[in-house]
């Protein structure tokens, strides 16, 4: 679930995010993702499904996905790989 900021919407959903993407990275730290998957819509409750084949590197140390709302590969909401 994508937590409501001040109220704005409706509290339990996700807007104003309407699509999310996922990118790879793999270490050492890098700019460049190394694979990342098309826009998918997200409903009001925060669920989405990304359902692709990316091509991967032959070697991914310490590989990390990001969500990223509404295809802005700058920020993310979501991340794997964290404790």
């Amino acid at each position: 679930m994508i937590p409501v900021a001040h109220g704005t919407f409706p509290a339990g959903t996700a807007r104003p995010v309407t699509v999310v993407s996922a990118s790879l990275y793999c270490a050492p730290d890098s700019a460049a993702a190394a694979a990342t998957t098309a826009s998918v819509p997200i409903s009001e409750a925060g669920d989405a499904t990304i359902d692709e084949r990316v091509e991967l590197p032959s070697s991914c140390l310490a590989p990390i996905v990001l969500v990223h709302p509404d295809d802005d590969a700058g920020h993310y909401i979501s991340v794997t790989g964290w404790k």
